[in-house]
């Protein structure tokens, strides 16, 4: 006896549901009611217990009229997504149309008046005119089970009203009552859990566009349902995040069970055994995932408790536990689109509601008679619906990273910066576009790989890109990923710095004839020219190069200025000893390397020399933006000082020097250049012993380093310099020899 009164609750379910099954009366088809169709989403429109319905499109939500279920336990219903008009509803047994009768074929589904979760409506991926019905079986309390299985609805057919296609097509026995789905984190699939019978294996069917998988993947985990049948009772759902699964186990054991999910592989972990209270049934997350609502089957009434799950841990969250007390029998708890979490009270024609269902333990408010459903009665189910059908899609979490999204440019020449793009969601991720937008006409895409390409979880592609501001176009844009699935679009900014190339210019001495003798006689002309070094691209619009010519005014006489090749003569002052020049470019067009800039002609007297420099002293070059910075040395390249050699008083030529060379110092040369590691080698030769000094400037004319060897004999010399400090640029190497000079230049890339 003490036996029979500790389970009576559950035999006392049983024999309610007996008495109500001989209750129910032969229905004719009732008028359909208007619809309204405000609702954006699939479970707008809920059906369930005997001929009771409400409609989501209104606040508070109103009952529907004319259903046509009499249904003591579970029952699913679908609502078209975007109007949220009712498609279809069953009871796991007999599938009805919007217009509430019976699908052609769709009676003598493998579900039962008797089952917990006797069916749930999972929208096939893909085709939004197919949904599958899973269903399951009373538990074997009532008979043999026939376990879980699943149906096809094609909403294309009867007129949109939908047909049953394929039924009860038979996945496992024995199963317990227990059915949910959750959705695949790549946005698109579902899994679909049930729990088997004499087992501690959860079973995880996946649906895909080409169809439900044939082999689940099981999760040995959490206790084993065995024993007595009505251990088959009770709810499995998922949060609305679809990470955890909730379960309760009805019978003499009550067990309340919670696991992580991993809605990618479709596996359980993490198992932690909550004691429940007797009769455990319905169960339901709070909308935000932090909060666990569970309620109890009991003929004395029931109760709907809070638990707190932020700590993860199973002594922590039950000490969390509030209790909501009810005198009748709780059923389902279900979370409705409007936010709130509503309770089957059984025989009951009054829903109950929980509202603020996310706040801390004891603050959600329940009230027992929030909505009427009068003409339709509560028993103890509401709509199997998807818990997670809208839970976060990681199916396009592509990240991109980059060394810098300011693309330099070193000297002016294009710079390519490595960009890694990587999937870290839910694979796979497939990239069907890849590209530069949003202007941004100066980048590309070195190593374009061959698309569509797919990505597994935590796959990587690397990619090149090149900033070349010598290109027409804009300097700013985006790349560009586009992935198959939602949240597809990935840009990240690209920005080139444009660096304004400084012309460098060189001086030289015009031979007159082949063997470059550069030798004079007094009354002779001697012909300087200047020449640029680099190529200057039309775009970078050189306007004017101003420049001053020193020379020794004791043996040469300025006496013609004659611009080339388009260039002209701004404004020059003739002075003892100088010439102070401003020459303007021809505008719009690229003016290469090499092209001579200006002819100086200097008249040869005798003098108490027999040999002068001409060196240009100084060079600005004024460009259109000045917003630009300098990427080129605004400074001269080698020979910018010339020496001449002219017959002195008493005719003797004395040729001391050759174009190009210093008349103290020759055969310069700089190893390695460019250098990486700031250890140089300077070798140069002294036509006589000289006291030497070594200059080292940055790209803006300050000294950086400065040595002097006071004097040096007469051949080969071999200075070691060390430049390790100082930052990669462009650098002049000057060398000083008795008033004599003669220039090099470094470049520095660490």
């Amino acid at each position: 006896m003490e036996g029979l009164l500790l389970f009576y609750p559950i035999f006392n379910m049983h024999l309610r549901y007996r008495s109500f099954c001989l209750g129910i009366l032969l229905t004719t088809l009732l008028s359909l009611a208007p619809e309204n169709g405000f609702a954006q989403k699939e479970n707008y429109r809920w059906y369930f217990g005997d001929h009771a319905g409400l409609d989501f499109s209104t606040t508070p939500p109103t009952p529907i009229t004319g259903c046509a279920m009499a249904q003591f336990e579970g029952s699913a219903s679908i609502a078209d997504p975007l109007t949220g008009k009712t498609l279809f509803y069953t009871d796991g047994v007999t599938v009805w149309s919007r217009i509430n009768i019976s699908m052609p074929n769709g009676s003598g589904l493998w579900g039962n008046a008797s089952s917990t979760q006797s069916a749930t409506i999972v929208p096939m991926p893909g085709d939004p005119k197919k949904y599958y019905i899973f269903t399951t079986d009373q538990g074997g309390y009532d008979g043999p089970s026939k376990g879980a299985a699943y149906s096809i609805v094609d909403m294309s057919l009867d007129g949109g009203r939908g047909d049953v296609t394929l039924k009860n097509i038979p996945l496992f026995n024995p199963a317990t009552e227990k059915v949910t789905a959750v959705r695949h984190c790549n946005g698109r699939d579902y899994w679909i859990l049930f729990h088997k019978w004499n087992s501690d294996s959860t079973l995880a069917y996946l649906l895909t566009p080409t169809g439900l998988s044939a082999k689940p993947i099981g999760s040995k985990i959490g206790s084993i349902h065995t024993g007595d049948p009505f251990n088959t009772i009770g709810c499995m759902v998922a949060s609305p995040n679809g990470t955890r699964i909730a379960e309760c186990i009805f019978g003499p054991e009550s067990k309340l069970e919670l696991f992580d999910f991993d809605n990618q592989s479709g596996t359980l972990s993490n198992f932690i055994s909550l004691s429940a209270h007797d009769s455990c049934y319905g169960i339901c997350f709070s909308p935000n995932n932090t909060n666990l609502f569970v309620t109890t089957w009991k003929s004395t009434g029931g109760s709907v408790y809070q638990y707190d799950l932020s700590s993860g841990n199973g002594p922590t969250i039950l000490a969390t536990e509030f209790q909501y007390r009810d005198d009748v029998s709780l059923g389902f708890i279900r979370p409705g689109p409007d936010g709130n979490l509503y309770v089957a009270r059984f025989e009951e024609n009054l829903l109950g509601e929980i509202s603020n269902p996310n706040g801390p333990i004891g603050t959600p408010t329940y009230n027992p008679t929030a909505i009427n459903l009068s003409p339709g009665t509560s028993t103890g189910g509401l709509p199997n619906i998807l818990d997670a059908l809208n839970a976060p899609s990681t199916a396009s979490q592509l990240s991109i990273s980059i060394q810098d999204s300011n693309f330099v440019p070193k000297n002016c020449k294009p710079v390519t910066q490595r960009v890694v793009i990587r999937f870290n969601g839910c694979g796979p991720a497939t990239i069907d576009s890849l590209l530069i937008a949003n202007g941004g006409q100066q980048f590309s895409i070195l190593n374009l790989p061959t698309l569509p390409l797919a990505l597994n979880s935590g796959d990587s592609l690397i990619v090149n890109i090149m900033y070349d501001q010598s290109l027409a176009g804009n300097g700013s844009g985006a790349l560009h990923v586009h992935s198959i699935g939602p949240n597809q679009l990935t840009d990240i900014q690209l920005k080139g710095i444009a660096k304004t190339p400084v012309v460098v210019a060189k001086l030289a001495l015009l031979a007159d004839d082949l063997t470059n003798k550069e030798t004079r006689n007094a009354g002779e002309i001697a012909l300087f020219e200047l020449k640029l070094l680099d190529d200057v691209p039309a775009s970078l619009g050189l306007k004017t190069l101003d420049l001053e010519l020193s020379f020794n005014d004791n043996i040469l006489t300025n006496t013609t200025l004659t611009p080339k090749n388009g260039w002209s003569i701004s404004k020059s002052t003739l002075g003892i000893g100088k010439t102070i020049i401003q020459l303007t470019s021809p505008a719009g067009v690229l003016i290469p390397a090499g092209t001579e800039l200006l002819e100086a002609g200097y008249h040869v007297t005798i003098g108490d020399l027999d040999h002068t420099n001409v060196t240009l002293a100084q060079s600005t070059f004024n460009i259109d933006d000045p917003a630009y910075e300098t990427c080129y040395l605004a400074a001269l390249e080698s020979d910018t000082i010339v020496a001449l050699t002219v017959n002195n008083r008493c005719g003797d030529p004395t040729i001391r020097n050759s174009l190009n060379h210093l008349t103290l110092v020759d055969g310069v040369s700089i190893n390695p250049n460019p250098s990486s590691s700031g250890d140089i080698t300077v070798r140069f030769r002294l036509s006589e012993a000289s006291p030497i000094s070594i200059r080292i400037t940055d790209s803006k004319g300050r000294t950086v380093q400065e040595h002097a060897y006071p004097m040096l004999l007469s051949g080969e010399q071999t200075i070691s310099q060390h430049l390790a400090g100082l930052s990669d640029d462009i650098y002049l190497i000057e060398i000083v020899a008795s008033g004599e000079r003669v220039t090099r230049k470094l470049t520095l890339t660490h």
